[in-house]
């Protein structure tokens, strides 16, 4: 599976069975509203290309359920193709859109699930002023990896309780506005999450925040309509004393690890061929053989 990051919270899931979109903002529409919230990263058209066969919509913010960003997706005829799963609040905002009919709408809400070809869909507890929004754990039963969506959300020790052990990414807010945590609150949550790698979303769509404030184990930095790269920082590595200091280099402990693996590549890679020369047979003394070959005979011993 590969994720994309679209700016915001949202997010499109790629394989070659399915296409999934989150929170999806791809317009303008909030500059009407407020004029301070003119987005910073631009539209990339070529998105709307994308049949999804899922959309999913965590909570009923503008920014995450946009019905100008739906009803590009939805609005034609691919519209009936698509399974449209969201939280009370922002089912009620689109259910009845006169362009949004034709999907098939599902009201979501915490510990429903849903399955879809080699993926399996849960909701999860979020804390945010929209009391029906919800996180999203996605498992993708061909790798087993899971995969969690946090949502806007706070800070909250419950939501731990509806979360699996063994994450492999998780997505969580850092821009500290309309209910969600801000970098410091992130980095506690990613620290009790323990995820092999975590990605900061919902900043730099209105804001000018820095994501480097946001430092934790495993961290990887997206780039909008890039697909996210889970190559930076493994979680063990970064448990390592002293790691948040202010002389702690990134690049010099990323090329720390990546020599690090490298010679664990090679130290297998002997021990291999050591295993693979100790199979295969030796080479046999001819006359040694024909000795071993005959039987002892038996020692004659005769009196004088």
């Amino acid at each position: 599976m590969q994720i994309v990051w679209l700016g915001q919270g949202g997010l499109l899931l790629v394989s070659k069975k399915y296409k999934i979109l989150v929170d999806p903002y791809m317009s303008n529409s909030l500059k009407k509203i407020d004029r301070t919230f003119k987005r910073r990263i631009k539209v990339k058209g070529k998105f709307f290309k994308v049949k999804p066969d899922i959309i999913l919509l965590t909570n009923s913010h503008p920014d995450h359920t946009d019905i100008k960003t739906l009803t590009a997706f939805l609005g034609g005829r691919s519209g009936r193709s698509t399974t449209v799963i969201s939280c009370e609040n922002a089912f009620r905002l689109i259910a009845d859109a006169p362009k949004l009919k034709r999907a098939n709408h599902i009201m979501f809400g915490e510990g429903d699930e849903w399955s879809f070809n080699n993926l399996h869909i849960k909701a999860v507890k979020a804390r945010t002023d929209d009391r029906t929004a919800f996180g999203v754990v996605i498992t993708d039963e061909s790798d087993g990896k899971i995969y969690y969506i946090a949502s806007n959300t706070l800070y909250n020790e419950e939501i731990f309780a509806s979360l699996p052990e063994g994450i492999f990414a998780a997505f969580i807010p850092i821009s500290g506005m309309y209910g969600c945590m801000n970098a410091q609150d992130a980095k506690r949550f990613a620290t009790r999450l323990g995820a092999e790698y975590v990605i900061p979303i919902n900043y730099g769509m209105f804001d000018t925040l820095d994501p480097g404030e946001f430092k934790c184990a495993g961290r990887v930095l997206p780039k909008p309509y890039k697909a996210i790269e889970y190559n930076l920082l493994p979680v063990q590595s970064l448990f390592a004393p002293n790691v948040f200091d202010k002389d702690f280099n990134e690049k010099s402990e990323i090329k720390r690890i990546k020599e690090q693996k490298k010679l664990e590549k090679e130290a297998k890679k002997k021990e291999a061929l050591a295993k693979k020369e100790a199979k295969k047979p030796k080479p046999v003394d001819a006359q040694k053989a024909v000795d071993e070959s005959e039987p002892e005979k038996a020692e004659i011993i005769t009196e004088e």
